[in-house]
């Protein structure tokens, strides 16, 4: 069953995709693609789309179907906003720096099985035999099942979203991303759906701004952004006690000077990571003005030119204005070392989670049912509007856990439940049913 709709704010149908957010209240905003929202948020996009539900209900609606329906009614209209019309002009499609990477799967043609149980044999034996280089596209999987099942579709449709999520978990995908001059990066592993655009923005020769709960990934990414760039990285955590030799090196007492990390990406290139920077003593980030912005910069041994594939990315639990209620460390930026960043909210990719979970568990079964528990407990802090973290670091750590013979009911005090509250605590459980024992390893 779905789960609460998401608030939609606006439609783009350029892009086929919905803004959205979780709540009244929060300031955080999402661009989901359509195939990333559930059943009840699609109802509701398309009805803001004025699709009339005559004589069907809309609970009868399977998330295909509507997905589908989202698809058709979205052609030919621009983005439109809650409770403006639709407009018949239809909007210029942004052209991308960086193309979407192509994926290509050459299905073999089968005669028509008996039933339904033998359609859904071949479709698995097609698909996992359907691998290529650049991984298995979920809309060929689909189109397989269609043709083979027909008639049946409707009420397969949920072995084809387990069967496609199955082979997105088991399979990571190899993107062939193109950058400035024409060179072709080869990226290979689990990737956040907000690599490809992080990526553009660092080959425009912009500095990334990256805000997210703990555990979403962000060190990752920029990891990732360095290997797809075939540049050097170097990661530097901040804290309130950081100081300006961490960024600019220091003259030791022979008055040789100090060279740190990120003086050498800064003169070598290189992608630098300046981690926790809302933890930072924002005076420290200011000395980082002038590197940013103009392109050189002093340091203890003299002024040093930015080369010119050095890459600064910042990554952070807020937005520069302080301490939250979840994080408490958090510092006040200077609005002018703010404004020299790119700004990307950066929420949970569901499908890297299912993904990374699926690769760390011994035991598949075991390690799916742990992800259950855990994205319930997700959306149980949601709906309470606690102030709880559950991260995807959650999800690993379980995994982990039970591959050493831990059982569920011990994982989740050693995971998301430490520390609560009892009335917090059954607030956060509420609806789930925890299985006895752990993995079968």
């Amino acid at each position: 069953m779905a789960g609460k709709a998401l608030i939609v704010l606006s439609v783009n149908c350029a892009d086929k995709s919905a803004k959205v957010k979780y709540q009244v209240e929060s300031e955080r905003e999402y661009d989901y693609a359509l195939v990333r929202l559930d059943r009840n948020t699609l109802i509701k996009v398309v009805g803001l789309l004025g699709h009339k539900f005559v004589g069907k209900s809309p609970l009868s609606y399977t998330q295909y179907e509507l997905k589908n329906l989202a698809d058709k009614l979205m052609t030919d209209r621009t983005d439109i906003v809650m409770g403006k019309g639709v407009s018949p002009t239809p909007s210029p499609r942004p052209v991308p720096t960086v193309p979407a990477p192509t994926v290509t799967v050459t299905p073999t043609v089968h005669a028509k099985p008996a039933g339904i149980e033998d359609a859904l044999r071949n479709v698995i034996t097609e698909a996992m035999s359907a691998y290529t280089e650049n991984g298995v596209d979920k809309d060929v999987v689909t189109q397989i099942v269609n043709e083979a099942i027909g008639a049946h579709v409707a009420e397969t449709q949920k072995s084809i979203d387990a069967l496609t999520r199955i082979i997105a978990e088991s399979k990571p995908e190899v993107k062939h991303i193109t950058l400035t001059g024409g060179v072709v990066r080869k990226i290979e592993g689990r990737t956040h759906f907000l690599f490809d655009k992080v990526l553009r923005v660092v080959d425009a020769g912009l500095s990334p701004w990256i805000t997210g709960s703990a555990g979403v990934g962000k060190t990752m990414l920029a990891e990732q952004i360095a290997t797809a760039l075939g540049l050097e990285y170097s990661p530097e955590s901040f804290c309130s006690q950081s100081s300006k030799a961490e960024v600019k090196g220091y003259k030791d007492g022979h008055g040789l000077y100090q060279s740190v990390d990120f003086r050498k990406r800064f003169e070598e290139g290189g992608v630098y990571l300046l981690d926790e920077i809302d933890a930072a003593n924002p005076n420290i980030l200011l000395t980082l003005n002038s590197a940013l912005s103009n392109g050189w910069m002093m340091f203890p041994d003299g002024k040093v030119k930015r080369h010119e594939k050095f890459v600064a990315i910042a990554s952070a639990n807020t937005y520069g204005n302080g301490a939250t209620a979840e994080y408490v460390g958090r510092q006040v930026i200077d609005g002018s070392t703010l404004n020299r960043f790119v700004k990307f909210d950066m929420p949970i990719d569901e499908i890297m989670e299912a993904g990374i979970v699926n690769d760390l568990s011994v035991d598949a079964t075991s390690g799916r049912t742990w992800l259950d528990i855990v994205r319930k407990a997700r959306a149980n802090v949601v709906s309470s509007g606690l102030k709880v973290i559950i991260s995807p670091r959650d999800s690993y750590h379980g995994a982990k856990l039970l591959n050493a013979g831990f059982t569920f009911q011990e994982c989740v005090p050693m995971t998301f439940g430490s520390g609560m509250k009892s009335e917090q605590y059954a607030k956060v459980m509420a609806g789930i049913t925890m299985p006895a024992g752990g993995a079968r390893v």
